[in-house]
C-alpha cells in the first residue's frame, strides 16, 4: 500500500493499548472450580492453534474489508502515486485515508481480540469478573470511538489521521462491531472450552 503507522500511532497503540490491556489481561483469575479439560501443553495444541489462527485469519478478512470498502465508496487514494511517492522522497506517506482507516478500524481490533481471547472458563474466570480488564477495555473502546467519530484536532495532527467523511466512520464502525461479534462466536464455538 506504500503505507505505515507514523511515530505517533506506534506510540499510541504501544502506549494506551497494548500496555495497558496486557497488565489488565494478566489481573484475570483462575476459573472458580476445576475443570475437566486439561490445559494445553504447548502451543501448538489444536486447542490452542485453531482458534488463534482462525482468529488472525478473521482480523485480516475484517481489515480488508474495511480497506476495500473505502476504495469502493471512492475515497482511496491514488496507490501507484503513492508508491511512486515513496520511492522519490524515500520515505513512507503516514497521510492517506487507507492509512487513517486501517490505524482506525485496528485500534478497535486489538480491543476486541483482548475481550475474545478472555471470555474465561475453564482454566480463567469470566471476562466480568475482571473488573480492572472490564473497565480499561471499555475505557479503549470509548477512545477508539472518540478518535474515530470525533478527534481532537491535536490528536488527529499527533496520529497524522486524515478527516474521514462520515460515511467512512460509520462503516469503520459497523465492521468493528461485526468483528466482534464474529469474533466472540468463533471464541466461543471453538477455544479452550470450545469443541476443538
Amino acid at each position: 500500500m506504500g503505507s505505515t503507522y507514523g511515530d505517533g500511532q506506534f506510540l499510541f497503540v504501544d502506549l494506551f493499548l497494548v500496555i495497558p490491556l496486557g497488565i489488565a489481561m494478566g489481573d484475570s483469575a483462575a476459573a472458580r472450580g476445576l475443570s475437566r479439560h486439561m490445559p494445553p501443553r504447548n502451543l501448538r495444541d489444536r486447542r490452542v492453534s485453531v482458534p488463534t489462527i482462525t482468529a488472525c485469519g478473521l482480523l485480516i478478512v475484517f481489515q480488508l474489508l474495511a480497506l476495500v470498502a473505502v476504495r469502493a465508496l471512492g475515497f482511496g487514494s491514488d496507490l501507484l502515486a503513492t508508491q511512486q511517492a515513496v520511492i522519490s522522497k524515500g520515505h513512507l506517506k503516514v497521510l492517506g485515508p487507507e492509512n487513517s482507516v486501517l490505524f482506525l478500524f485496528t485500534n478497535f481490533q486489538y480491543v476486541i481480540a483482548c475481550i475474545a481471547f478472555n471470555l474465561g472458563p475453564p482454566f480463567r474466570a469470566r471476562f466480568n469478573t475482571n473488573r480492572h480488564l472490564r473497565t480499561e477495555a471499555h475505557a479503549m473502546l470509548l477512545l477508539c470511538a472518540v478518535l474515530l467519530l470525533s478527534p481532537p484536532g491535536i490528536a488527529a495532527r499527533w496520529l497524522e489521521l486524515e478527516q474521514l467523511p462520515w460515511s467512512v466512520r460509520v462503516l469503520v464502525l459497523v465492521l468493528a462491531t461485526g468483528n466482534l461479534v464474529v469474533l466472540l462466536g468463533v471464541e466461543a464455538a471453538f477455544g479452550a472450552g470450545g469443541r476443538c
